[in-house]
């Protein structure tokens, strides 16, 4: 089975804790992937937290890499100092070092790069996600409103 990138980490809903599930839906420009709480899919009146488009969740992905990207001394370097002999230092030290050759800010969703530093995702609402990185940090990071 071939797994959606997104699947692999997980996404938790903030509202009643339970898991989301990838759905396809039909908009003006074709088929589009989203995301949503099984329990809302199951009962809407149980959790009424909304979907998610997948395009959306990746934009708010390669938008967290860009600002790790241009704060890596401001916020990734400290937290490594701080963390030296945590557990999670060893996956900062990747995080940093991904960072770091990277010669341009990213423009693209990598399913590879996702599945290695995201441990899952906290959908707080239908506007703001937080990513729960490999190497301990949470990230908030919110969803831009499309017309």
């Amino acid at each position: 089975m071939n797994l959606c990138p997104l699947d692999v980490g997980g996404q938790l809903c903030g509202e009643c804790g339970d898991a989301f599930r990838r759905q396809m839906a039909r908009r003006a420009d074709g088929s589009h992937a989203f995301w949503a709480c099984k329990r809302h899919l199951q009962h809407a009146c149980d959790c009424c937290m909304g979907k998610i488009w997948e395009e959306d969740l990746q934009c708010t992905f390669i938008n967290l890499q860009n600002k790790l990207f241009f704060s890596q001394k401001f916020l990734l370097v400290p937290y490594m100092q701080a963390m030296e002999e945590k557990i999670f230092c060893r996956e900062a030290k990747a995080l940093l070092a991904y960072l770091k050759q990277l010669q341009k800010p990213v423009h693209d969703f990598f399913d590879e790069i996702f599945d290695t530093y995201v441990d899952h995702v906290l959908v707080k609402s239908a506007k703001k996600v937080a990513y729960h990185l490999t190497c301990g940090l949470e990230l908030d990071e919110y969803i831009e409103y499309r017309v």
